[in-house]
């Protein structure tokens, strides 16, 4: 899965992944490392430039928001200096 959020601006050049049933899962990474555009993603909050995200092997577009919104838990981290 991709997402380009302009012709110079690529939020994520290329995420896989699998996460199971049951398990819980955290997106750690630098500053601009795509973490909020994968949420972003998952939350069908935007549409995947290239590829696609299965649920359970159905097109995660095609599944209902609230059920999948859900699921998922956000938690920010913050710096402190």
């Amino acid at each position: 899965m991709a997402y380009q959020y302009e012709a110079d601006h690529v939020g994520l050049e290329a995420f896989t992944g699998t996460m199971e049933r049951g398990h819980s899962y955290m997106l750690v990474g630098e500053s601009g490392a795509g973490k909020t555009t994968v949420s972003n993603v998952l939350m069908q909050l935007l549409t995947p430039t290239e590829g696609q995200v299965t649920v359970d092997g159905h097109d995660l577009q095609t599944l209902s928001v609230n059920g999948i919104i859900s699921k998922l838990r956000t938690l920010v981290k913050h710096r402190i200096s």
